[in-house]
């Protein structure tokens, strides 16, 4: 079956979601889903110029959104179906959890340092900076080995690219602002909190005796219909971002009237 023409398409998005859903699984593999998958988010995006990210929601694309959201459903559900928690893979997700915990703790440590630097520039009425934003983001990436060995980042219209770029923009991310002077929105609680183990939401009895940190639940509720578990256990790299934007306000004076009334 062709996925490279516009005919194809068309007939998947006129069916109801449920009836290709069981057309997928019905008639098509793994490879097939991904194959597809692929091909449609190259198309998409190449039209529009655009990540899926900023062109959800638009009425011109929502057909296919919907039509690309399917394959990947589908495909998790497939792989999914056949996994179980093993020792190995149990061993796996406590790591990827440490390393995500590990990937927030630099986060706030570098957000703090460049908090009290630009704190105390504000302080000392610095002749620029008026106010601030840091923004915190952790990204999850799936490297794969090339021919020698190598782990590199996939491309974009790879099936895992797709996979993690599928992921909203607010996912792993913090905020702080100058008006904060007690760093509490730079706190690491929300993601590392041990009060909080949400260790329950992977199922009773696998992780009874770990600590799941809030930010694996993040990852988790946000991947759900996108990542398989195979999926989330690939992950083998976590992007740590500390940004800062630097502030200047220019009061412009309220324009005079054109014209008096009279």
């Amino acid at each position: 079956m062709k996925a490279d023409n516009k005919e194809f398409y068309k007939n998947l998005m006129n069916m109801s979601r449920e009836k290709r859903k069981k057309e997928f699984e019905d008639n098509y593999d793994i490879t097939d889903i991904e194959n597809k998958a692929c091909d449609l988010y190259y198309k998409i995006t190449m039209r529009l110029h655009k990540n899926m990210e900023v062109i959800y929601g638009r009425d011109n694309c929502n057909k296919e959104k919907e039509l690309l959201e399917d394959f990947l459903n589908v495909r998790r559900s497939m792989l999914d179906k056949n996994f179980t928690w093993t020792e190995n893979y149990k061993k796996q997700f406590l790591e990827l959890n440490n390393k995500v915990m590990y990937g927030f703790t630099k986060a706030y440590e570098e957000a703090k340092a460049q908090f009290c630097i630009l704190k105390e520039r504000m302080n000392r009425n610095d002749p620029y900076l008026k106010g601030f934003n840091i923004e915190i983001k952790l990204i999850p990436f799936i490297l794969e080995p090339d021919e020698e060995e190598n782990y590199i980042l996939t491309e974009q219209d790879t099936i895992y690219g797709i996979l993690l770029d599928m992921l909203p923009d607010t996912f792993w991310t913090e905020d702080a602002y100058y008006e904060h002077d007690d760093l509490d929105k730079l706190r690491p609680g929300k993601h590392e909190n041990n009060e909080i183990n949400c260790n329950v939401h992977f199922g009773k009895g696998i992780f009874d005796d770990s600590f799941i940190c809030w930010a694996m639940y993040d990852l988790y509720t946000h991947s759900k219909n996108i990542l398989s578990w195979y999926d989330l256990l690939k992950i083998n790299e976590i992007w740590v971002e500390v940004k800062v934007t630097h502030q200047h306000f220019v009061p412009i004076p309220a324009p005079c009237a054109l014209f008096e009334l009279q």
